[in-house]
């Protein structure tokens, strides 16, 4: 669902485990929702929300850290999963496909 001259955009807004999510118009003017998933040593949080301070640009990384980068969309709603976010399902299981595969 596009965002129409006149039309509000709205985003899911919550702070820390965000298993219980709102939805959100946002003030006018602001054209995107974000999303953003901290993993600190013994504490992940996310965050989400109308990006109404140009959060999308910004850098959520610890000095320890690699770089983390919101993730940004335009659409109402859009920011309901965390699209940048490796799961750790998936981060386990790439090395050892790739190492299964690298066998032939």
């Amino acid at each position: 669902m596009a965002v129409w001259a006149g039309s509000a955009l709205q985003c899911y807004e919550c702070v820390g485990t965000c298993k219980n999510m709102n939805k959100t118009t946002c003030p006018e003017g602001t054209k995107r929702c974000y999303s953003v998933y901290i993993n600190q040593d013994i504490y992940d949080y996310m965050v989400k929300e109308c990006d109404t301070h140009d959060s999308c640009d910004g850098d959520y990384s610890s000095p320890d850290q690699e770089p983390v980068k919101p993730y940004c969309c335009e659409t109402d709603l859009c920011n309901s999963a965390f699209n940048n976010v490796m799961s750790l399902g998936t981060a386990v299981l790439l090395p050892l496909v790739s190492l299964y595969l690298s066998q032939f």
